[in-house]
């Protein structure tokens, strides 16, 4: 059972085009005609593929690095040198991986060689099929987990073995690779059209290194048993396992591709860094609540609630006492008289202070004890206007009258 997360494996070559092993377009295939052989694919059926590129569409070489080589651009040039000499002029145009220096088959290997550091392995892709892996994947909206050629991805599925052979036949070119010991002994590529001519040429190539012990050849593409050119003798000869490594191959194109989608590292990398301004925005949002030791009190008056009512004495209904502003304000903020049915209870002001440069009243309303600046709304009715020194302006948004409250500063903190 297929899952639709699990990445399907999409070969293409010369001799065709195939999906999971199975046939879709049949040969002869060119890469001039492989956007459109694309298009034929099931792409609804997965979203994310890996590519295996045939051999005779990638150029690979083994190069002995210099002594005083060592930096990523000094390799880089050299390295496109010697493409230039052994394939042809465009090759340096060509997208080109390394292979690392601690890939498999001698991946965790304790003994690691001085000639093993000085050896790079690096494959280059025809820009053509780049060009259309790179628009298939952007006009379908897949991801590619993996591009990889034939022989690299041969290598990516063995186990670990102290010394070997890797030959991948695709019936154009028979690829070999052989190590020993920790480090590269060498590697050809050998264009031939037939397997029995190809294995000949191999043998005669491979009998030149000092093999010690056993070696074992592990083979696609060709048969076990070949009387007219067999392998070395006392060799164990062995087929590629069928399971593919998990994490890509060897020979990763996608690094040097256009990118498709983005990686899972990436994708983390970006969520933690919105995470992380996102907290750097609320840290740095103004406090209302200052601390006591902050708060500077700057106006005081006693504090009483909004329905308890002082004792007066009975006004004759016929005589008018006259009062002063002040001791309206008084009365209206210690003591109001009581509310009627269809009055409101304006707030009551304790006193006002001052928290980062900035005016706040502390007011007594009917629900609860609050804090408001200029501009605020009480209650969704009461608007405070600007403080002052001496007074504030509050306005009933409902009957739209206002009433002007005296502060009187006293400088004393809470």
């Amino acid at each position: 059972m297929r899952w639709p997360t699990d990445a399907r494996t999409l070969t293409i070559g010369p001799g065709g085009l195939s999906v999971d092993g199975g046939q879709h377009v049949p040969a002869p295939l060119t890469p001039a005609g492989l956007p459109a052989a694309l298009r034929s694919v099931p792409a609804a059926a997965a979203s994310r593929w890996r590519i295996v590129v045939a051999d005779e569409w990638t150029r690979a070489l083994l190069v002995e690095l210099p002594a005083g080589v060592r930096r990523a651009d000094e390799v880089d040039a050299f390295v496109t040198h010697r493409l230039r000499e052994i394939h042809d002029a465009e090759i340096a145009a060509w997208p080109r991986v390394f292979l690392p220096r601690r890939q498999r088959p001698w991946s965790r290997w304790p003994e690691l060689s001085e000639r093993s550091a000085r050896w790079r392995l690096v494959a280059a892709l025809r820009p053509e099929v780049a060009d259309a892996l790179t628009a298939w994947c952007h006009a379908s909206r897949l991801r590619l987990t993996a591009i990889d050629s034939a022989w690299g991805d041969a290598l990516a599925r063995l186990p670990r073995t102290p010394q070997g052979v890797l030959a991948v036949f695709d019936g154009h070119r028979l690829t070999v690779g052989a190590w020993s010991a920790g480090a590269w002994l060498g590697w050809r590529s050998f264009v031939a059209g037939d397997a029995v001519v190809a294995q000949a040429a191999a043998r005669r190539w491979l009998t030149t290194f000092p093999w010690q012990g056993r070696v074992v050849l592990w083979q696609r593409g060709l048969p076990l048993a070949s009387p007219a050119s067999p392998w070395p003798p006392g060799w164990q000869v062995q087929e590629v396992p069928a399971a593919p490594r998990p994490g890509g191959g060897t020979f990763d194109f996608r690094r040097c591709l256009a990118r498709t989608a983005w990686p899972w590292r990436r994708k983390v990398l970006v969520f933690a860094s919105l995470l992380t301004l996102l907290a750097t925005l609320l840290v740095s949002l103004p406090d209302d609540s200052t601390p006591p030791d902050e708060a500077q009190i700057v106006g005081v008056r006693p504090r009483s609630r909004i329905n308890e009512t002082a004792p007066q004495p009975p006004e004759p209904p016929s005589e008018v006492i006259p009062a002063s502003p002040a001791s309206e304000s008084a009365l209206a903020a210690v003591s109001p008289l009581p509310a009627k049915a269809n009055e409101v209870a304006w707030p009551l002001i304790l006193g006002v202070f001052e928290a980062r440069g900035q005016r706040k009243l502390l007011l007594s309303t009917d629900r609860a004890d609050t804090s408001a600046g200029a501009g605020a709304v009480i209650q969704r009715r009461f608007h405070v206007g600007s403080i002052g020194e001496h007074s504030v302006l509050i306005t009933d948004l409902v009957t739209m009258e206002k009433r002007k409250f005296p502060l009187q500063p006293s400088g004393t903190r809470p």
